[in-house]
């Protein structure tokens, strides 16, 4: 049984895989599919991402009881917003491409708008909540969503409804050190833009940002606290995250160069529609 977040999570869902023994998981926040997603991913100690497994054994359980996670810091629920959002931005470019979808993909494609169209409808509503300490309806379908519906989009969609741009760059951006105490979904959150850039989605990005200043995620590298040698930690980040290994592919052949001045764009039209 696992009793915690996102890290004790994947470390029991590990573990029993290798001892071939069925697990129970109880999650004390929502901040992240872990608990209905058959995969684990893996840090260095000091905080870089190095890989992730996939298995082929999910949870014979998830007990989920709202009042716990309604105990826990709110910080943690609004990055489980931000990194719910991108099921549907990362998962929706990557199934476009196909000619012809599964029944099991378009399964996959319905729970991502799902994760979009609901978390931006209630997203703010029941971060209001856990942070009054309210049960409310948004509270509860935000939950849900984030716990539930976003690890149906990978089960369903396997590799095209797990990741592509915006993780990729959350993995990028693990390599820097004044990056490795901001919280998974705030930097996927960033790299959901840092991927819509990358696409020239810029009308996309223009919407995106009330909701962003909304919930205060991250949609610069200020406000990832990267503010010195911005330049060169762009190219850094861009590298890693561009690995062959890594999942930005899904959407084509993605260069560091063309990653780098993705960042580079993003930071320049979000500081333009602020101002």
């Amino acid at each position: 049984m696992a009793v915690g977040g996102g890290k004790v999570i994947d470390v029991a869902k590990a573990a029993a895989v290798k001892l071939k023994i069925p697990y129970i998981i109880v999650p004390t926040l929502a901040s992240i599919c872990a608990a209905f997603t058959p995969l684990s991913v893996f840090y260095t100690e000091s905080g870089t991402f190095t890989d992730h497994e996939i298995f082929d054994q999910a949870a014979f359980i998830v007990a989920l009881e709202p009042g716990l996670v309604l105990q826990t810091p709110a910080s943690y629920f609004r990055v489980g917003i931000g990194d719910t959002l991108a099921k549907w931005y990362e998962a929706e470019p990557v199934i476009r491409q196909l000619a012809e979808r599964p029944m099991a993909v378009d399964i996959s494609y319905f729970a991502a708008k799902a994760c979009h169209d609901m978390l931006l409808e209630l997203g703010d509503e029941a971060l209001l909540a856990v942070q009054e300490g309210n049960k409310t309806h948004a509270f509860l379908k935000v939950v849900d969503v984030i716990v539930m519906t976003s690890g149906m989009v990978g089960g369903f969609g396997e590799k095209y409804g797990r990741i592509s741009g915006a993780h990729s760059v959350h993995n990028g951006l693990t390599v820097l050190e004044e990056v490795h105490h901001v919280l998974h979904g705030d930097k996927v959150a960033y790299g959901i833009l840092a991927q819509l850039s990358l696409l020239g989605e810029w009308e996309e990005i223009k919407r995106l940002i009330p909701y962003y200043q909304k919930l205060a995620l991250p949609m610069t590298f200020t406000d990832l606290n990267v503010t010195t040698s911005v330049a060169t930690k762009r190219v850094e980040v861009a590298r890693r995250a561009t690995a062959k290994s890594e999942s930005i592919h899904m959407l084509g052949d993605v260069t560091a160069e063309r990653l780098t001045d993705a960042m580079e764009a993003l930071d320049v039209f979000v500081g333009e529609e602020i101002q």
